[in-house]
C-alpha cells in the first residue's frame, strides 16, 4: 500500500510539473509554426531544386522536427527545434550525414526566426547564423550565413526558398 501511495504522489508531482507551461510560453512555442509542412527547397531567385524538407510538430506541438535531404546528392540532415521557456529563447540542434552538428539559439527578430551559434560555435571554423522568414505567398525563405570574425561580418553560404510540395 505504501508503494502505491508513493507512486500516486510521484504521478501527481509529474503531472503538476507538466502543467506549468503558461499560455504565454505555449504562444511562444508556436512562433515557428510557419515552417511546418512538406517543402521543396529551391535556391532563392531560381527554379533550381536544392532538396526536400519535411517539418513536423512533435510532443504536443512544443517542438519541431525537420527532415532534410538534398536533391542531387546523398546529403541529409535533421534538426530538433523548441522554445526553451527557462532561457526565453528558441533552440535548434542540427545533425547531418557529413558529421556536422550545430547548436543554434535565438528567436523572432524583425518578423523572422533567427538563430546563431555565437555562444557554442567554433571561431576556427566560423560561426553560423540562420534565419527563416515567412513570405507573403506562403513560402519560407531561409538564409544561412557564416562569420569568420566572431559575428562582425557575415557571408551568405545558402539562400533558399521553401515552396509547398505538390
Amino acid at each position: 500500500m505504501v508503494k502505491f501511495i508513493s507512486f500516486l504522489c510521484l504521478l501527481t508531482t509529474l503531472q503538476s510539473v507538466g502543467q506549468q507551461i503558461t499560455v504565454a510560453e505555449k504562444d511562444k512555442s508556436q512562433e515557428f509554426n510557419f515552417w511546418v509542412g512538406h517543402w521543396e527547397v529551391y535556391q532563392y531567385g531560381t527554379d533550381k531544386l536544392a532538396g526536400e524538407s519535411h517539418i513536423e510538430p512533435i510532443i504536443d506541438s512544443l517542438g519541431l522536427l525537420e527532415h532534410y535531404k538534398a536533391h542531387h546528392s546523398g546529403f541529409k540532415g535533421k534538426s530538433l527545434n523548441t522554445y526553451n521557456s527557462a532561457k526565453g529563447r528558441w533552440e535548434q540542434y542540427w545533425i547531418d550525414n557529413t558529421g556536422l552538428s550545430l547548436f543554434l539559439v535565438g528567436g523572432m527578430k524583425d518578423g523572422r526566426m533567427e538563430m546563431d551559434d555565437l555562444e557554442s560555435g567554433n571561431a576556427k571554423t566560423g560561426y553560423n547564423r540562420i534565419s527563416w522568414e515567412e513570405q507573403e505567398d506562403g513560402t519560407v525563405r531561409q538564409t544561412w550565413s557564416i562569420s569568420k570574425d566572431s559575428g562582425t561580418t557575415w557571408t551568405i553560404i545558402f539562400d533558399g526558398i521553401y515552396r509547398p510540395k505538390k
